[in-house]
Order: structure tokens, then sequence, then C-alpha cells
């Protein structure tokens, strides 16, 4: 879909790399259900940090609870995604987002 991609294994160490990294991705897909920092913590701390805070974040998991989804969003998730997902369910997502561009929708 044209983006460049980094991977991370948990929260912690998503949190690291965001750091390191010479820019601000332009959307992140985060995990839920993460040792060591759990997505949800991972979101928190992302939008206290100036250099990342408008980073747009897309929560991607299993938890399928309305509440979860709300504590997701009201914390700084811009979508959530499901699993078991496809990869035209993301492009809609991206695409609503603004972040895909034409020639990949």
């Amino acid at each position: 879909m044209g983006f460049s991609s980094y991977e991370a294994s948990n929260g912690q160490e998503a949190l690291d790399l965001l750091v390191e990294i010479p820019t601000v991705p332009d959307v992140a897909l985060i995990d839920w259900n993460m040792p060591v920092m759990d997505g949800l913590q991972l979101v928190r701390y992302i939008r206290k940090m100036p250099p990342l805070r408008d980073m747009c974040m897309m929560m991607v998991t299993t938890e399928a609870e309305h509440s979860q989804m709300v504590r997701a969003l009201a914390a700084g998730a811009h979508e959530y995604v499901l699993k078991r997902f496809t990869e035209e369910v993301i492009k809609q997502k991206l695409a609503y987002l603004g972040l895909l561009a034409p020639e990949h929708r």
C-alpha cells in the first residue's frame, strides 16, 4: 500500500522505536494485547508526547466489546479494527483516515 513499516513485539519496544526513528510515522497499527505495555497504555503514552501526539493510531484487536472500543477511542486511537481483518478492511480504514494514496485504493 506504499507504506514503509516498522515492527515491535510489545508496547514498550514500540514506544522506544517511535522515539528513535527520524520521522513520525503516518499511522501506527497497535495491538491491544501486548506484553510489557499493552496497546491502550501505548496509545495513552503517545498522546502525551508532543512530537508523536498527532500520529494517527489504529487499534487492532480481538477486544470486541463496545466498552473496549470506547476506551480505545477515548484514549486517542483514531480507528478500531477487529481481528481477523482483511487487507480490504485496512484499506477502507486508511482511506477513511485520508492516508491511502489513490493508486492503492
